[in-house]
């Protein structure tokens, strides 16, 4: 992938992250949460909207594989509440044993709406901080949006690989 490839790619992705935030924001206003849901494109062009969760998450990403394989998928975004952690360097082995733990019970989490966005030529990450006042409703802060360098997860690499024979 040349660096002007690499760089549209990641303007698209924004795009379709940001499209598919306007969906998700009003229905999180709404309800005040939201369940794992996937918003995937087939190569033709048409939306479908999948609602997962409940159940055990490697049973869902082997269940999508197959389903977004079986669909002809193109691109996706994958869209889910989470905990995120960021620490500074220097504190590395803390974060490394956090999310060995689990991070909700770290007290420099924070909670995101978070979304996972894969194109067979790349993929990015966005996310939104949650707010949850003690009382009122929870409030979501600004889109922010990156290209996944280094995405490693149940759900990251999603697509079926095109060309090839599975």
């Amino acid at each position: 992938m040349t660096m002007s490839s690499g760089v549209a790619m990641i303007d698209k992705l924004r795009i379709f992250i940001a499209a598919v935030d306007n969906k998700i924001v009003p229905i999180f206003h709404a309800i005040g949460s939201i369940s794992p849901m996937w918003h995937a494109e087939t190569a033709s062009g048409d939306i479908l909207i999948v609602q997962t969760g409940g159940g055990d998450k490697d049973t869902d990403a082997l269940m999508m594989r197959a389903y977004f394989k079986l669909n002809d998928i193109g691109r996706y975004c994958f869209i889910d509440e989470a905990w995120t952690l960021t620490v500074p360097t220097s504190r590395e082995h803390e974060a490394r044993e956090a999310f060995k733990r689990g991070l909700e019970h770290h007290p420099d989490r924070v909670e995101v709406l978070v979304y996972q966005a894969e194109h067979e030529s790349g993929s990015a990450t966005g996310h939104r901080v949650i707010t949850r006042p003690p009382k009122g409703k929870a409030q979501l802060g600004p889109l922010k949006v990156f290209r996944s360098s280094m995405s490693e997860g149940r759900f990251v690499g999603m697509l079926p690989q095109r060309g090839t024979v599975q």
